[in-house]
């Protein structure tokens, strides 16, 4: 089992207290050592403390009771210390003349693929011209490898100019780059794009709390057990991917699907044959992005991750990197306390409902995104306590639409707000 948060029960804690002791006095002890260096609004109940000091003390909310929000003995605390924490501004498509994206296209597919990209083409095009004369130079009918390219001679690209390119390696691979990070890319054989999107994931496991060890598929014919297809995602996000992960400083595995090669119900390719597919949160400074919500829509939680599909052992056959383009950092010298933050909440949520989260954390988080031209999004993220309420696979064929329903406290401003994934809105709080 992986070690790498803080793993903290109410029952450990309940351990070390005296329960005959009453709980107003017991909390002011166990608060004691941090009450010198905190300094608090004067209008307002919120409560500031150093990054350092409110993500060392987060512990400090276990044992504590609250009217609407209970937290019970196996709820996971995965805070992690931490001794920066920013306002981190960006926009989707990189600043003009901040990214040259043609290396970053070309150095990407030579280490994803092996060489350097066949055809180049603007990212989002689809015509006669550009994309189907490769395939027919070669006597193939572009349409076996999903180029319909009779329905898209007019299209236009979807990108403005420079800012997304696709490149192609006929009937190998595929990568799609864009000038803010985003990154898609496959192999293009028949049996890795159908196991992408068509057949089921059978089970799934969080690497945050799940025991894997002795935990074994089939993969490509061989037993490949997950501890090192672990130890080797892990190793390609730290050294093959780690140019192309600029805005962070690291990364965590914190889930993984298995998916099944037996077919989806109607066709069998490859009968007990399995495949890995890896979800990371990116990281600054141990607090990692939040990887739910929807990317580039106005007024919604945004999202960043990364996966990594293994369809052979040690060998990443699949892509996917949600990003953005880094303007503007700004440091933030205290942050709201997670104690303090729940104790603003429960004013707040009371009237609706009794909320039982099933992890804390904290996360870069965004809930302003704003329209900029019609094609381009900015995102201010901001670190936020998040009381996770419900996290479930939402889809099984595609793991881009996990689903959560969470309580996000901006330890910057302390807004509250409810998100629900599944409904894809706020059900409280995150107005414009």
């Amino acid at each position: 089992m992986r070690k790498n948060i803080l793993t903290l029960t109410l029952a450990a804690l309940m351990l070390s207290a005296c329960a005959d002791v009453p709980d107003t006095v017991r909390e002011r002890a166990e608060n004691s050592s941090v009450t010198d260096s905190l300094e608090s609004k004067a209008d307002s109940d919120l409560v500031y403390d150093t990054v350092e000091n409110a993500t060392k003390n987060a512990a400090n909310v276990l044992g504590n009771k609250y009217q609407n929000i209970v937290l019970s003995e196996d709820m996971l605390l995965d805070v992690a210390p931490a001794e920066k924490a920013y306002i981190i501004k960006g926009s989707g498509f990189a600043d003009e003349g901040a990214a040259d994206l043609d290396k970053m296209l070309e150095d990407f597919t030579l280490m994803f693929a092996g060489e350097k990209p066949q055809y180049v083409v603007p990212y989002g095009i689809r015509s006669y011209e550009v994309d189907a004369a490769p395939y027919l130079s070669q006597g193939l009918d572009p349409s076996d490898f999903g180029v319909n390219y009779e329905g898209y001679q007019d299209q236009q690209p979807m990108l403005p100019d420079g800012c997304g390119y696709s490149a192609y390696g006929i009937d190998k691979y595929s990568v799609n780059i864009t000038s803010g990070g985003d990154i898609t890319a496959y192999y293009t054989d028949e049996w890795r794009i159908k196991g992408s999107n068509f057949f089921p994931y059978i089970r799934s496991y969080d690497l945050l709390k799940d025991d894997i060890e002795g935990v074994s598929y089939s993969v490509a014919g061989e037993d490949y057990p997950l501890t090192e297809a672990l130890e080797f995602a892990d190793s390609y996000v730290k050294n093959e991917l780690a140019p192309f992960l600029e805005n962070y400083d690291g990364a965590r595995a914190v889930k993984v699907y298995i998916g099944d090669g037996s077919g989806n119900g109607e066709e069998v390719t490859d009968p007990g044959n399995h495949y890995y597919y890896f979800v990371y949160e990116q990281t600054v400074g141990n607090i990692p992005f939040s990887r739910y919500g929807f990317a580039q829509k106005p007024e919604y939680m945004a999202k960043e991750y990364l996966h990594i599909g293994i369809f052979a052992p040690g060998k990443v056959e699949q892509l996917g990197k949600c990003d953005f383009f880094v303007s503007e950092k700004n440091e933030q010298d205290k942050l709201i306390t997670l104690e303090s933050a729940l104790a603003h909440a429960e004013k707040l949520l009371a009237p609706f409902e009794v909320y039982k989260p099933v992890r804390i954390s904290l996360e870069y988080s965004d809930h302003m995104i704003t329209q900029t031209d019609g094609s381009d999004v900015s995102y201010e993220f901001h670190p936020m306590w998040v009381l996770t309420l419900s996290d479930t696979d939402m889809n099984k064929i595609d793991v881009t639409f996990e689903q959560r329903r969470a309580i996000f406290i901006d330890a910057v401003t302390g807004d509250v707000m409810l998100w629900d994934d599944g409904q894809g809105r706020f059900l409280f709080g995150g107005e414009a």
